[in-house]
């Protein structure tokens, strides 16, 4: 089939439900957003591949041919005409995102390809990429203990855990890198996804959150964080596999941040 003629070709249709399942671990779905870099940067699937519509036919080789992949658009048109043109090029498992981004009712992540990355660029060594790393995560950790230190009750008990997540996540990065001794202290103050922690830390006062106003604050990190890792797996062909493990833990603190949330909502209700 070529291009022309996969313009008029059928595609699968999936909802929003049935994406989030494609996400995650190790082999999971490309996500790749079709619109412009402006309506990526405002908000956009964490993990999903930038490639305009306009540019794909010249750049399909950046997409893995052996993984699933989930177009979207804003709307669902777009990216079923971006859908028709993988099949045509080849790709055999090629979904479209059912309604785009004005359907999807799960975890978006923000700004544009490059943000969050600044402490990553020109490191070719991965002992210099897991430094950086490490020292995202430990400066988020910092970020939830000092504020459940300034909090109380159960707000200050769900920023003990968060940070207690990021703990976890040192020790995994320590492993994947080998090395027994600890690693140098952090030389900037970047937290996961592309904030600084001083300014966080300036905008938020935990005297005045809410429960939902923290959970709500976590979950857009996290966010950050599994998009975040998900770019670093593309650009890591060695460490991929952990990289992208890594993007699934995110993931995972994401669906527990959302049940707890839907949890406190369904109290308020009742």
């Amino acid at each position: 089939m070529n291009l022309l003629s996969s313009l008029f070709s059928s595609v699968e249709s999936i909802g929003p439900e049935e994406a989030r399942k494609m996400m995650g671990r190790s082999g999971g779905a490309t996500f790749l957003d079709v619109r412009q870099p402006k309506e990526y940067e405002r908000g956009h699937i964490p993990g999903a591949v930038l490639i305009p519509l306009k540019e794909l036919p010249q750049r399909l080789q950046e997409l893995n041919p052996s993984r699933p992949v989930v177009a979207y658009c804003a709307s669902g048109m777009r990216s079923s005409a971006a859908a028709r043109i993988l099949k045509g090029a080849g790709l055999e498992r090629v979904y479209n995102l059912r309604g785009g981004m004005k359907a999807w009712d799960g975890h978006r992540a923000s700004g544009p390809m490059e943000f969050g990355m600044e402490p990553f660029l020109g490191k070719r060594e991965f002992r210099d990429v897991f430094q950086a790393a490490y020292s995202m995560e430990h400066n988020l950790g910092l970020f939830y203990s000092r504020l459940a230190a300034a909090s109380s009750g159960p707000e200050a008990e769900l920023l003990r855990r968060l940070a207690d997540f990021e703990e976890v996540h040192k020790v995994l990065l320590k492993r994947e890198w080998g090395g027994d001794r600890e690693p140098e202290a952090a030389q900037d103050t970047a937290v996961e996804g592309g904030w600084d922690l001083e300014e966080l830390l300036g905008r938020i006062d935990p005297q005045r959150l809410g429960m939902e106003e923290i959970i709500s604050m976590a979950m857009a990190i996290e966010a950050q964080a599994m998009d975040l890792y998900s770019r670093l797996a593309r650009g890591e062909e060695a460490h991929r596999p952990f990289f992208e493990f890594m993007a699934g833990e995110e993931e995972g603190h994401l669906a527990l941040l959302e049940r707890e949330m839907e949890r406190r909502l369904g109290e308020g209700r009742g």
